[in-house]
C-alpha cells in the first residue's frame, strides 16, 4: 500500500502579515509569563530569606522566647481568671524541718495560676532541705495544692574531726538544733561510717537483747566493725557475715554472762573460735573454740 502523502491546511483569509504578528503576540505573551515567574520565584526566594533572617534575629536577641514567655504567661493567667489558681496549700508530715525553709522552697503565691505550677521543680527544693526525706505533691483542682513530706529520722550520732554530727539511717547528715530533747543513739566512727550504718543498725536489730549496751561502733579500714558496749568491752566483728558473729556473741552473752566478768575485748573474727581479752593485760587470752555451735 503506497504512504498517504501528508496534507498541509493552509487557512483561508491569513495573510503573511497577520502571522507575523500573531507570533509576535504569542513570543511577548510567553515573555511576560517568563518574567512573571522568575518575579515571583525571586520574591519567594526573598521572603524565605527574610524569614530565615528575622527568625535568626528573634532567636538571637532573645525577642522569640520572649514572645512565647510572654504569650505563655498570657494563657496561664486566663486560667487563673477562670477558676484554676491557687487558693489553699495543705502541707502534711512537717515536724522538724525548718518552717522557713519549707515556704521558701515551695514559693506559691495565693492566686497563682494552679496549673502552670512546675511540680518537679517545687519537689527539687524540698528534697535539698536535709531534713526532707521523700515530697509528694498534687493538684485538687480547681485551686487546691497537697504537699506531702516525709522526714528523716535521726539514726546515730557520726562522730568525725572532733565533733558529733546527727544522720539518719542513709547517712545524711541532719541539723542537731531541729530535734528538741536527748537523742540516745549510737555513736559511729569512720570516714566511710555513714555510708555503712544502715548496715550497722540491721546488724543491731538481730540481737535486740543487746541493743541497750551498744555505745559506738568504729569502722576499722572501711572493711568492718568493732562495736563497743557498755564497761569498754570491745567487740570485734568479721568482715564477712558480721550479723552471724553478732548473733554468736549475744548467745555466749547469755549463756556466760560474758558483760559480767572482767573483760576488755571479744575477738569474733574467726568463725569458729572466740578470743576473750580479760581485763588485766597480763593475763592470757581465753580461746572458745566451740562458740559456732553455742
Amino acid at each position: 500500500m503506497a504512504n498517504r502523502a501528508r496534507v498541509k491546511v493552509k487557512q483561508k483569509g491569513v495573510t503573511r502579515a497577520q502571522a507575523v504578528e500573531e507570533f509576535g503576540r504569542k513570543k511577548a505573551k510567553l515573555r511576560r509569563q517568563h518574567i512573571k515567574r522568575r518575579v515571583l520565584m525571586g520574591g519567594g526566594l526573598a521572603l524565605i530569606a527574610y524569614g530565615l533572617v528575622g527568625s535568626w534575629w528573634l532567636v538571637h536577641t532573645g525577642k522569640l522566647q520572649e514572645a512565647m514567655e510572654q504569650s505563655s504567661t498570657s494563657f496561664w493567667q486566663h486560667t487563673a481568671t477562670v477558676g484554676f489558681r491557687v487558693e489553699q496549700v495543705t502541707l502534711v508530715g512537717r515536724k522538724h524541718a525548718d518552717a522557713k525553709e519549707i515556704k521558701a522552697a515551695l514559693d506559691i503565691k495565693q492566686g497563682a495560676p494552679i496549673l502552670a505550677m512546675k511540680l518537679d521543680d517545687i519537689k527539687t527544693r524540698l528534697l535539698a532541705i536535709p531534713e526532707v526525706k521523700s515530697v509528694i505533691i498534687s493538684r485538687t483542682l480547681p485551686n487546691q495544692l497537697t504537699v506531702a513530706i516525709t522526714e528523716r529520722r535521726p539514726a546515730a550520732w557520726w562522730q568525725v574531726g572532733g565533733v558529733q554530727k546527727l544522720i539518719d539511717a542513709e547517712g545524711a547528715v541532719l541539723s542537731r538544733d531541729k530535734y528538741k530533747g536527748k537523742l540516745v543513739l549510737p555513736v559511729v566512727v569512720g570516714a566511710d561510717a555513714p555510708q555503712h550504718v544502715a548496715e550497722l543498725l540491721a546488724l543491731l536489730e538481730t540481737a535486740p537483747s543487746l541493743k541497750p549496751d551498744v555505745v559506738a561502733a568504729v569502722r576499722i579500714g572501711q572493711r568492718r566493725w568493732n562495736v563497743q558496749l557498755v564497761h569498754d568491752v570491745v567487740v570485734m566483728l568479721p568482715e564477712e557475715k558480721p550479723a552471724d558473729a553478732w548473733k554468736r556473741f549475744a548467745t555466749l552473752v547469755e549463756k556466760e554472762a560474758l558483760l559480767g566478768k572482767a573483760i576488755r575485748s571479744v575477738d569474733m573474727r574467726v568463725e569458729d573460735r572466740v578470743f576473750i581479752m580479760p581485763l588485766e593485760q597480763e593475763k592470757n587470752p581465753i580461746t572458745l573454740t566451740t562458740a559456732r555451735d553455742t
